[in-house]
C-alpha cells in the first residue's frame, strides 16, 4: 500500500522515467495519421499475386488463392512444398498479413450467404486492401518502439534513440513501403533490428542479444533473400571489433572473449538457419532449395565456405594457441584501422557531394541521368563505365532521403574526420555496410532502385540522429532546447510528408531537378484514373485497356491489364467490342514499347486527362479515348 501511495503521489516521477516513451507517441501518431490516409485507395505491381492469386489473371479479383492464402493452405494440409509461396521468399508477409487473407475468406462467405449485404466491386476491393495492409502498418509501426529501445541501448543515448525512431516513423519511404503487401515492408524492419541486436551483443558480450540477433537474422532471411549479406557483414563487423578491441582486453582474456565472439557467431547463424528452415517447410523436404535461399545463393557459395573456414580457424587458434595467430593479425591490422576508418568517413560525403553538386548545379555533367535508373540491366552494365555505375547506385538512396537528413548524415561523416567519439564505432559499422551493399549489387549485376536499397535507410536515419545530436551539442544543452530540436525535426518532416501526401513511397527529395526520376509510379495513380473514369456516362458498359495494374481493381467496367502491343488490342478486339480508353503510366509504356507515341495516328486515340506523381512530369499517369469507328476487327 505504501509502494501504490508513493507512485499515486509521484507522476512526474512517472513522467520523467518515461517522457521518452511519452514522446515517441507523438511522431507515431502522426505515422498513423499520415498511414492510415489512402491505405486501401492503390494497387502497386505485385501485390494481386499476395492477394488474390498467384498466377497473372486478368480478372485476380476473383481469385481466392494468393501466396498468403497458398501459404496456410499448404501448413493446414501438411502439404511442404507449397509453403514456398514466392523466390523471395515473403514467409514473414503471411504471418503479419495473414490475419487478411482470413478476414478475405469471411468477407467473402458473408456475402455469398447473405450475412453481408452485396458490395461493389471497387468497394469489396477497398475492404480486402484494408484487411491486408492495415496489420503492416499497425506492425511496422510499433515495433518501431522495439527499434527505439535497441538503439538506446547500443548508443546509451536516450535523445539520439528517440530522432533515431522519429525520422523512421516520419519517413516517407518507409511509411510508403509499410502500405505495401511486398516482402520490402518486413525486411527493413527486421535486417535492422538484427544488426542493433548484434552490435549490442559485440559490446555486452551478451548472450541474450546474440540469440536475438538470431531470431532477427532469420526473420530476415524470410522476409527476402537479400539479407543473406548480413552473413558475411556480421563476420567482418566481429573481426573489426576484435581487432579494435584486444589491446583492451589483456592476455589472460583475450583467448577467452575472440572463442566465445566466434562460437557465438555460428550460434547466430544456426539459430537463422533454424528459423528459416522451420517457418518455411518446404526447406525440410527440398534441400536444394534450403542451399538456394541460403549458403548457396547464387555466386556466394565459395564465398561463405570460406568465411566458415576462417571462423573454424580462429576457434582452433583460440582453443589450441591461445589466439596467437588472431594476436598478430590483429597487431598488423590495427595501426591500418583509423585509414580504413578514414577513408570510409571520407569517400561516402564525396560521393554524395558529387552526385548531389552534378544534379543541382551542373545539371548532369557527368550524365548519370541518360540512362534510366530502370533500364535493363544489360544496357547499364555493358555499356556505362563502373565509376558511373557506382554512382548511379547511390541515386535513389540520396534523392529520397529528406535535405535535412542528407545535411545532417554528412555532418556526422565529416565529423569523424577530425574528432573520434562514442559514437564513431556506430558510424563506421552503418557506413561501412553501405559500402558492403553496393559492392554486392555491383558483383551481382542488379541497380538498388529505392525498394532494393530499403535496408540502408533506417541505417542512415540513426548516423543522421547521431550528427543532429552531435551538432546541437544536445548533451549540453537544456531539455527546453532539446524538445525544440526534437519538435523542428517533427515539423519538418511532416513537410516531406505532406508534399508527396499520399503517394508517399515515391517522395523525391527537391534537392533533384523535377526533370530528373530515380522511381516510377508503381501502381500510385491508378485509383484516381478508374475515378475520373467512373465518373463518365455509363461507365458500367465501357471496355479499357491499361497497359500496367492499379486500374482495373478500381474500375466498374471491364478492363485489360497487361503489356500493350497493336497486335493485343487488334486481337482482343476481334472478338469483342473495341475499347473506349486507353491508361498508361510511365513504366507500363516502357514495357509497351513506346506504343503510345504512335497509338493516336495507328488507333485513332487522344490523351484526355494527364496527372503527375510528385509534380514530376515524368512520372505520368494518362488516359486516352478512343475515338477510331471500330471497322475491319480493329
Amino acid at each position: 500500500m505504501a509502494l501504490l501511495n508513493d507512485n499515486l503521489k509521484s507522476p512526474e516521477d512517472f513522467f520523467k522515467r518515461n517522457k521518452f516513451w511519452a514522446l515517441l507517441l507523438l511522431p507515431l501518431a502522426i505515422y498513423f495519421y499520415f498511414g492510415l490516409q489512402h491505405l486501401a485507395q492503390f494497387e502497386t505491381a505485385d501485390e494481386h499475386y499476395w492477394i488474390y492469386s498467384n498466377t497473372n489473371n486478368n480478372n485476380y479479383w476473383d481469385n481466392n488463392n494468393g501466396r498468403i492464402e497458398q501459404y496456410w493452405s499448404a501448413l493446414a494440409s501438411g502439404n511442404w512444398k507449397k509453403t514456398r509461396i514466392n523466390d523471395k521468399p515473403g514467409i514473414t508477409l503471411a504471418y503479419v498479413s495473414g490475419i487478411g487473407s482470413w478476414l478475405k475468406t469471411n468477407l467473402e462467405k458473408g456475402i455469398v450467404s447473405g450475412a453481408i449485404a452485396p458490395m461493389s466491386k471497387i468497394d469489396k476491393a477497398e475492404r480486402i486492401n484494408f484487411y491486408f495492409r492495415f496489420p503492416l502498418l499497425i506492425f511496422n509501426g510499433l515495433f518501431s518502439l522495439v527499434l527505439f529501445f535497441l538503439v538506446k541501448k547500443l548508443t546509451k543515448n536516450d535523445w539520439i534513440a528517440l530522432i533515431t525512431a522519429t525520422l523512421i516513423l516520419l519517413s516517407p519511404i518507409l511509411l510508403g513501403i509499410s502500405q505495401i503487401i511486398n516482402p520490402d515492408s518486413l525486411l527493413w524492419v527486421f535486417s535492422f533490428a538484427a544488426i542493433l541486436t548484434y552490435l549490442i551483443h559485440l559490446k555486452e558480450n551478451s548472450l541474450r542479444y546474440a540469440l536475438w540477433a538470431s531470431l532477427f537474422l532469420g526473420l530476415s532471411l524470410l522476409s527476402k533473400y537479400s539479407s543473406i549479406i548480413l552473413f558475411p557483414f556480421f563476420f567482418a563487423v566481429m573481426l573489426a571489433y576484435l581487432i579494435e578491441n584486444f589491446k583492451s582486453w589483456g592476455k589472460q582474456t583475450i583467448a577467452r572473449k575472440i572463442r566465445r565472439y566466434a562460437f557465438t557467431y555460428f550460434l547466430i547463424i544456426a539459430g537463422a538457419l533454424f528459423i528459416y528452415a522451420v517457418l518455411l517447410p518446404d526447406n525440410l523436404v527440398e534441400f536444394r532449395h534450403f542451399m538456394k535461399g541460403s549458403l548457396g545463393f547464387k555466386g556466394m557459395q565459395t564465398f561463405f565456405l570460406a568465411l566458415i573456414g576462417c571462423n573454424l580457424l580462429i576457434l582452433l587458434d583460440a582453443h589450441f594457441f591461445q589466439s596467437k595467430t588472431m594476436r598478430w593479425v590483429a597487431n598488423t591490422i590495427s595501426p591500418l584501422e583509423k585509414y580504413f576508418k578514414l577513408a570510409i568517413f571520407t569517400i561516402l560525403p564525396i560521393l554524395f557531394i558529387v552526385i548531389i553538386f552534378n544534379t543541382l548545379i551542373e545539371k548532369d555533367q557527368l550524365g548519370l541521368f541518360i540512362t534510366p535508373f530502370d533500364a535493363s540491366l544489360k544496357s547499364i552494365f555493358s555499356q556505362l563505365p563502373d565509376w558511373k555505375i557506382i554512382l548511379k547506385q547511390f541515386l535513389p538512396l540520396i534523392f529520397s532521403l529528406s535535405p535535412m537528413v542528407v545535411l545532417f548524415l554528412l555532418y556526422a561523416w565529416i565529423r569523424n574526420w577530425r574528432k573520434s567519439d562514442e559514437f564513431q564505432w556506430i558510424i563506421f559499422v552503418f557506413s561501412f555496410f553501405i559500402l558492403v551493399l553496393v559492392a554486392a549489387s555491383m558483383q551481382q549485376k542488379i541497380m538498388l532502385i529505392v525498394r532494393y536499397s530499403i535496408m540502408l535507410y533506417p541505417l542512415v536515419f540513426t548516423m543522421a540522429a547521431i550528427g543532429i545530436y552531435q551538432f546541437f551539442m544536445l548533451d549540453k544543452k537544456s531539455n527546453a532546447f532539446k524538445t525544440v530540436i526534437f519538435t523542428g525535426i517533427i515539423l519538418i518532416s511532416i513537410i516531406s510528408l505532406w508534399q508527396i501526401k499520399p503517394f508517399y513511397f515515391n517522395y523525391t527529395s527537391r534537392l533533384l531537378p523535377q526533370q530528373y526520376l530515380t522511381t516510377d509510379a508503381w501502381g500510385y495513380g491508378g485509383y484516381e484514373a478508374a475515378e475520373y473514369l467512373n465518373s463518365l456516362p455509363d461507365a458500367q458498359n465501357m471496355r479499357i485497356w491499361s497497359d500496367y495494374n492499379g486500374v482495373c481493381l478500381f474500375f466498374n467496367g471491364k478492363c485489360e491489364a497487361n503489356n500493350l502491343t497493336m497486335k493485343n488490342i487488334r486481337k482482343k478486339s476481334e472478338s469483342a467490342p473495341r475499347f473506349d480508353y486507353f491508361v498508361s503510366d510511365r513504366r507500363g509504356s516502357i514495357l509497351s514499347h513506346n506504343l503510345w507515341e504512335s497509338l493516336p495516328e495507328q488507333y485513332g486515340s487522344q490523351l484526355i486527362q494527364e496527372s503527375n506523381i510528385g509534380g514530376r512530369a515524368g512520372n505520368f499517369i494518362r488516359i486516352y479515348k478512343n475515338n477510331l469507328i471500330q471497322s475491319n476487327g480493329n
